[in-house]
């Protein structure tokens, strides 16, 4: 899950902590990013969660002055779609996406990257829970993920911007 955001200007801002929850009750922080502390210009941060929550879940901004000052933004809603066990996130896509299974393939695991001409552009096998795939060199446009598992086949549509 990518979570982006910008400052217009920073005071004495020590450090960004991205939150999220399934409940609005139990919060847990998903990363943090140090600020830049002091700034009068525009700054853009983007911190990608390797963990989002499958299906609807709450992102937030927890930002922590070097004073010790606490201050939060509003909560955001995310769903993340899943197929059958299968998560592809963030989307859309700038360098990096992330193909996520809630176990460790026991098997060969393929995944298809393919354009919209049915073309295969990418070809690789999954064998970790959170695999990583390059898309830097993607022209921007959509793209279909498939993902063959023993048979089972899921299919997910992602933006490269």
């Amino acid at each position: 899950m990518l979570v982006n955001w910008e400052t217009a200007t920073e005071i004495n801002t020590g450090l960004f902590t991205v939150e999220k929850t399934k409940d609005l009750v139990h919060i847990v922080a998903a990363g943090e990013l140090p600020a830049a502390g002091n700034s009068t210009v525009t700054l853009h941060y983007s911190f990608t969660d390797k963990t989002p929550f499958p299906g609807i879940s709450y992102y937030r901004l927890k930002t922590t002055d070097k004073d010790g000052q606490i201050s939060y933004s509003g909560w955001r809603t995310v769903n993340i779609i899943t197929g059958s066990q299968w998560q592809v996130f963030p989307n859309p896509v700038t360098d990096l996406f992330y193909i996520k299974t809630t176990a460790i393939p026991a098997n060969k695991v393929e995944m298809q990257l393919v354009d919209t001409y049915g073309r295969i552009i990418r070809q690789e096998t999954i064998t970790n829970l959170t695999t990583p795939i390059q898309a830097g060199g993607l022209a921007a446009g959509s793209y279909i993920i498939r993902i063959n598992d023993k048979g089972n086949i899921s299919t997910f549509k992602i933006i490269k911007k």
